[in-house]
């Protein structure tokens, strides 16, 4: 486990602590870095909290879309599960919601548009009603193809009316509706939470074939129930960014079944501790500042980069 001071990687700010301890902000790249710094500085939080927010935001953005060749027919994807965790009144829900917002107004632009989808299909099939209604009384004749053809209209309109607005960021969920959120969003999803509570019980039940396991390694899943419809998935991704209290993460790590179902060990914790009410976040097990760092750089310099260097171009 990480834990991260709050003027990580910013030489202007003091710490009681090694700078080997800091979160390290310089693996990131320049973009995603004063991104992170700025939100710190206004918000007046750690910028352990926005960094990671960024950083899996990132992740999310990638989806399925770019993989790597890791190993001689494997591919690593760049979807990542990263748990930050601090105390109280440290501004988790603060840059969440800053960090969040290219995606949270994307999905709502999503909802807008299925909604005036929604208008435009219920005036079809009140329209379809009508036609039926004048074929049945015999008002109106049509050929052999045309009534299977109006039916299965009327179906596929039903179906798309009675589904659930779009969504690309869950939290609180049931493995069953993750799996029928996963197929209907290309099977890829955003697992985010300012506060994870109800996210962490979930995942503490003993599941083998939990969608969040599945859903990181990209595993197919079958499932077929007698109460609900079939669910299929090829290659399901998710990125997780879940930011709950210490205690939270304390309890979460003594549980073992979440080592033995696989989850923890795919996880990258970061937890923020604070001593001092004005700026003092101390760090301790520094033995994986390392890999956590050479897991950042890795991840942003193969799968984030090209992007950025394109934004760069267009918005220099």
């Amino acid at each position: 486990m990480f834990m991260a001071t709050e003027g990580g990687g910013r030489p202007d700010v003091a710490s009681d602590t090694s700078v080997t301890d800091m979160f390290p902000i310089s693996a990131l790249p320049s973009i995603m870095r004063r991104m992170a710094q700025e939100t710190a500085d206004v918000l007046g939080v750690p910028i352990a909290l926005p960094a990671c927010a960024a950083l899996a935001t990132s992740s999310a953005a990638l989806g399925r879309g770019l993989a790597i060749k890791s190993n001689i027919g494997q591919l690593s994807f760049g979807n990542l599960f990263i748990i930050a965790a601090a105390s109280s009144g440290a501004g988790k829900s603060a840059s969440f919601r800053e960090i969040l917002f290219p995606i949270s107004a994307y999905q709502t632009d999503l909802r807008i548009q299925a909604r005036q989808q929604c208008r435009t299909l219920r005036a079809e099939l009140f329209e379809l009603d009508k036609k039926l209604r004048d074929v049945r009384m015999g008002k109106v004749v049509l050929g052999d193809d045309e009534l299977p053809s109006l039916l299965d209209q009327k179906q596929t309109i039903t179906k798309i009316l009675t589904q659930k607005e779009p969504a690309i960021v869950c939290e609180d969920i049931t493995p069953q509706a993750m799996h029928v959120l996963l197929g209907r969003n290309r099977e890829v999803i955003f697992s985010a939470s300012p506060d994870a509570r109800s996210c962490i019980q979930v995942m503490s039940r003993d599941r083998q074939d939990s969608p969040y396991i599945k859903a990181w390694s990209g595993d197919p899943v079958e499932v077929t129930r007698i109460t609900r419809e079939a669910v299929s998935l090829c290659a399901p991704r998710m990125t997780l960014l879940w930011l709950p209290q210490t205690d939270v993460v304390r309890e979460m790590f003594s549980r073992r079944v979440l080592t033995r179902n696989g989850f923890l060990p795919r996880v990258l914790p970061c937890v923020i501790e604070s001593l001092r009410k004005q700026s003092s976040y101390v760090t301790a097990l520094q033995a994986n500042k390392s890999h956590i760092t050479f897991g950042i750089r890795k991840f942003v310099f193969i799968m984030i980069a090209p992007i950025l260097e394109q934004f760069n171009r267009i918005f220099p």
